[in-house]
């Protein structure tokens, strides 16, 4: 018989994401893209650098535990993961231990190691070449982040250079000092930025560009306190995309952080570089611009629809058309009809067949329901941009058409408009509703696990509650020596596919290698082995 093909095992290193600071949907793409390659994925979890707890800020060994024979490669959220560690030291301790494997890194730019990176110049070129050629802005004040961080150069870099491609003088006094950036304090001195620029130095500006959303956010914030209207007075911009600048008073033009689409990158690279293939040292990864109120646009709909008018015209049809040529003028060109992702083809069709059944024999109720599994298929997330062009493009298509029938297409258009509140307000709940699952989850757990009087009764309520809550697997093991030598370790619990594993104090076979992860007789009953690792507790040492 051939021999059986060796299944990828993939390791990923990350910053230990809580579910209430980071987004943890990033990791889904390496957990997608490893599907797609029947491979498995051992997810390294190590500490938080500055945490209190001593389970946290040790947690960082667990990189010792690495077993380079079970690991074909190796996939680092470099920037996240360097944060967890408290020295430059210890971050490259870890990185050079793992460079006789494939390794990709995504985030930071390592020599020697395949890379792929955000393209902050770029990205925030084309924030500058918006405010500038679009809105004449021409006194743009800049909120900078840390000092020696490579994105935030990048950003300065393309401030200054789209400055003077323009010949506007640099003027020092309109860049604030390098302030911190992070989720603790970067809504904090976003709000100082904007003290000091006006308060201090008593600078006069059109615009203000932040080096990333959390500075955005606190500089809305101040701006509005001081009475200063965004972006009647003072146009504002930032970068990364976070939630909350969609809903502030004046929703914040924007510019996406990359994260998805880079680890989409950095697993095709690590997959051809597992194969034998040559791969790019480096990659970048651009992004796009999220216009919104806060730069002065109006709605993009219809700043793209003023933009590309010509090639939008109605063409072919008069407004005695029967039904069946209305269709084929609405229906023509749909690329550049429809640009909602996924939404093309019968659906398509379909749907406008119905707007068109709706003009010419009046309001059917069907329509808002179509209208209504259409957003729920197609858009995931709220932000209607796509959509809203899309209605307004059959508005100005259908009215070209049937102008006897205008006050009838508004009406159309105006009831669909209406599903964007209320799909989005949806989403928002669901998530609030996930949200409050969790924590009301957690919350039970702790106080459940909190009355267990030995050990086998904690692990029944474990294995209990975490079944109810959907989670396939879970494992714990217990180092056999207390300070942690020799790294062996017993499986003291464990249940799979919501089945309890027994585990016998007295088989052997349940003491292994933590590098192992599971014993070898677990392993090979598990098809395919994703598994978040990471310590559960430490000890000093």
């Amino acid at each position: 018989m051939p021999e059986k093909k060796k299944r990828i095992t993939i390791a990923f290193f990350s910053n230990p994401i809580r579910p209430f600071y980071g987004n943890i949907n990033f990791s889904d793409v390496v957990f997608d893209e490893a599907r797609a390659n029947n491979a498995s994925v051992l997810w390294y979890r190590g500490g938080e650098q500055f945490s209190i707890l001593e389970g946290d800020s040790g947690g960082n060994r667990i990189y010792r535990l690495l077993d380079r024979d079970m690991i074909d490669g190796v996939i680092v959220s470099s920037v996240g993961f360097k944060s967890s560690f408290r020295t430059e030291e210890e971050f490259m301790n870890v990185m050079n231990s793992v460079k006789i494997l494939p390794v990709v890194s995504v985030g930071l730019n390592f020599p020697g190691i395949p890379s792929v990176v955000s393209d902050s110049y770029t990205d925030f070129l084309m924030i500058m070449e918006h405010l500038i050629t679009v809105h004449g802005y021409r006194r743009i004040a800049m909120i900078s982040g840390p000092a020696g961080n490579m994105a935030m150069e990048n950003r300065m870099k393309a401030y200054c250079d789209a400055l003077a491609a323009h010949n506007i003088q640099f003027d020092p006094k309109l860049v604030s000092p390098p302030l911190p950036w992070d989720i603790y304090y970067g809504k904090g001195t976003g709000k100082e930025a904007v003290r000091i620029l006006l308060d201090e130095r008593k600078a006069d500006f059109e615009a203000m560009v932040a080096a990333n959303d959390r500075l955005a956010i606190g500089a809305h914030e101040e701006l509005e306190r001081r009475g200063i209207r965004i972006p009647e007075d003072v146009a504002l911009t930032g970068y990364d995309n976070y939630p909350k600048t969609k809903v502030m008073r004046s929703p914040v033009t924007t510019v996406p952080h990359p994260q998805p689409l880079m680890l989409h990158r950095g697993m095709s690279v690590l997959m051809d570089l597992i194969q034998g293939k040559e791969v790019p040292e480096l990659s970048t990864i651009c992004s796009r611009l999220v216009i919104r109120r806060s730069c002065g646009c109006v709605p993009r709909p219809v700043a793209d629809l003023i933009q590309s008018m010509p090639e939008l015209k109605p063409s072919g049809v008069s407004g005695g058309s029967d039904r069946k040529s209305a269709l084929r003028a609405l229906a023509a060109d749909p690329e550049k009809l429809c640009t909602v992702p996924g939404l093309a083809g019968q659906v398509l069709e379909n749907f406008l067949k119905k707007i068109l059944d709706v003009c010419f024999d009046g309001y059917d109720k069907t329509l808002l329901r179509d209208f209504a599994s259409l957003l729920e298929e197609y858009a995931k997330e709220d932000d209607f941009s796509e959509w809203e062009l899309f209605l307004v493009r059959i508005r100005q298509r259908l009215g070209g058409m049937l102008p006897e029938l205008i006050y009838r297409i508004d009406n159309i258009i105006l009831v669909l408009q209406s599903q964007f509140a209320e799909h989005s307000i949806r989403i928002q709940y669901a998530r609030l509703l996930a949200f409050d699952d969790v924590s009301r989850e957690v919350h039970n757990f702790n106080k459940l696990i909190g009355t267990a009087t030995d050990l086998p009764g904690l692990f029944d309520m474990v294995f209990r509650e975490l079944v109810l809550t959907g989670m396939k697997e879970c494992f714990i093991s217990l180092f056999t020596r207390p300070d942690m030598t020799g790294a062996d370790v017993r499986l003291v619990f464990g249940f799979s596919n919501g089945v309890r594993i027994q585990c016998d104090p007295n088989d052997p076979e349940m003491v292994y290698p933590a590098s192992k992860i599971l014993p070898e007789r677990i392993i090979r009953a598990i098809r395919v082995l994703n598994i978040s690792w990471r310590p559960f507790f430490t000890t000093r040492g």
